[in-house]
């Protein structure tokens, strides 16, 4: 059966069409990307991973109906993991593989989709001219995009993310109150820092060489539960969720409290 499923997708440290990676080339969202685009940026991600070169960390960030997903390049290899469950491939996977993951089926063998439209008209088209056709059809639908992810206090829609519901003024204070504090993780040209405000405002940094700020980013979030469990839902479809009594995960990435 073919998927039929849109996904959302965050380039990071890639270039539009996914052929180049580094540290300069800002975030970008996609909405409502569809199946055959989706394969197309991991095929390309695979070709671009052994070329990758230190600071630059590129991956995508993939929310579908079958979960969220960080699809990263490192050390020459393309992994997986599901920010759903928090695991991930403890080596490297195959674009067919992923994308099976990614849309549900239950092997890469059976992630063959039939070649729909786009595929026949582009059926004559050189490998180079498809790759900037493709950039220049996400490219033209992504001003809505953008005003959609820009746009104040937005709620992330539920199905990007585990399940969750938010919880009474009283009880968001005291979940606040419990995350509240600064985190960081990782060191040196990879550090990143997060800081959680008692009033629910996020502050993320990522620092490079000598300590500057690479990448700043200030959502804000509400308080939830999500299985049970307090959670913070951000603003740029993140869930912050507690990993242990000092330590957090955020988008896949564990930070641990400062001084502690």
């Amino acid at each position: 059966m073919t998927p039929s499923a849109d996904f959302n997708v965050t380039l990071h440290h890639l270039s539009p069409d996914v052929t180049q990676a580094g540290a300069h080339f800002q975030d970008m969202d996609y909405l409502r990307v569809k199946t055959s685009d989706l394969r197309r940026m991991l095929e390309a991600l695979a070709v671009l991973a052994p070329k990758v070169e230190f600071p630059a960390e590129p991956e995508l960030r993939i929310a579908g109906p079958h979960g969220r997903f960080l699809v990263q390049a490192k050390n020459g290899q393309v992994k997986v993991i599901s920010w759903s469950s928090q695991t991930g491939t403890g080596g490297e996977m195959t674009p067919d593989r992923i994308y099976a993951m990614i849309v549900g089926m239950e092997s890469g063998d059976s992630a063959r989709e039939p070649a729909g439209a786009l595929e026949r008209f582009l059926g004559g088209v050189s490998p180079r001219s498809k790759v900037a056709i493709l950039a220049v059809a996400i490219l033209g639908s992504n001003a809505i995009t953008a005003w959609f992810l820009t746009r104040p206090n937005a709620v992330p829609p539920r199905e990007l993310l585990p399940e969750y519901r938010p919880v009474a003024a009283d009880q968001a204070k005291r979940i606040f109150d419990e995350f509240a504090g600064e985190y960081e993780s990782g060191v040196g040209d990879a550090r990143r820092q997060l800081t959680i405000g008692h009033d629910g405002t996020l502050h993320w940094e990522k620092f490079g060489a000598n300590e500057t700020v690479e990448e700043d980013v200030r959502p804000t979030a509400q308080a939830a539960e999500s299985h049970g469990h307090p959670v913070l839902v951000a603003s740029n479809y993140g869930m912050i969720e507690a990993k242990d009594a000092i330590s957090v995960v955020y988008f896949g990435d564990t930070y641990r409290r400062k001084g502690l």
